[in-house]
């Protein structure tokens, strides 16, 4: 921090924190100056509570745009993630019937041609795993949903990888093959094949829960938006036979009390 910011800063009386507010005025002036770290809060105003000015956004005020329908499970995760970390955006409805993925501009942004696609200023970013964790880094420093603490942080990350690598390949087939395929076209003796392949999956889940609260113990974390994002599928899902699974039936349940899951997961799918 340059001797010209800190007198301007030290100048300023009223940059204080005040938990009563459930926020600090100091915010402005860190939006003005974003390089303006908690240390240097904390080295000019004894006062300043340093862990909590690490919970707020150090970013200038610049919109967040998310591209996507709201029906996409991917779209969902990142929606759910704002809602946990209490931020504004705008959505713009983009993929399936809605287009706009295949059009030049958008393949500007995205080159793969899917969604979710988030816009912050010049700042764009595709795969909603890495939007979510971007959102926690850049706007929730020390929420507890993406720890700080590095081996905290791998464990919640593995789940994310996990729902790449083996959830949403057997997740797919059985979502498509009966949400997303007019009746008359279903076989369902290939969704049944899928579903019973899908169920080992989610026997996996369904064990961990027996043990703990949350996927990650007793916290909710971004593990859970992840992986409870499919989980409302493999259970809301009709038309299969499946395991009784009362474990994972009772974490989605908890998930389903929370606003963001209610809002963005819980309605219909289509």
């Amino acid at each position: 921090m340059t001797d010209a910011m800190q007198s301007r800063i030290a100048r300023r009386a009223e940059f204080r924190y005040h938990p009563q507010r459930g926020g600090s005025v100091a915010r402005m002036e860190r939006k003005r100056n974003p390089g303006l770290s908690a240390l240097d809060c904390a080295s000019l105003h004894p006062g300043y509570d340093t862990e909590q000015c690490r919970g707020e956004s150090f970013m200038a005020d610049t919109k967040l745009t998310i591209w996507g329908r709201a029906n996409s499970v991917n779209v969902q995760k990142v929606l759910w993630c704002c809602t946990e970390l209490g931020l504004a955006y705008e959505r713009i409805d983009a993929g399936m019937q809605y287009g706009k993925t295949r059009e030049a501009d958008y393949l500007t942004m995205n080159p793969n041609a899917r969604i979710p696609t988030l816009v912050e200023g010049d700042f764009v970013l595709w795969e909603s795993n890495s939007i979510m964790r971007y959102l926690c880094l850049a706007h929730g420093r020390g929420t507890p949903i993406y720890p700080e603490a590095p081996k905290q942080r791998a464990s919640v990350d593995r789940w994310l990888d996990w729902t790449l690598s083996t959830v949403q390949p057997v997740d797919r087939p059985v979502f498509w093959g009966i949400v997303r395929t007019a009746p008359a076209e279903r076989d369902m003796i290939q969704v049944q094949r899928d579903a019973d392949a899908a169920a080992e999956v989610w026997a996996i889940a369904d064990r961990l829960l027996a043990t703990r609260r949350f996927i990650e113990g007793d916290a909710f974390t971004l593990a859970d938006i992840a992986i409870g994002s499919y989980a409302r599928r493999w259970l809301g899902v009709e038309g299969i036979s499946r395991p009784a699974q009362p474990h994972l039936t009772r974490w989605l349940a908890e998930l389903g009390k929370r606003p963001g899951f209610a809002q963005f997961v819980a309605p219909p799918m289509s």
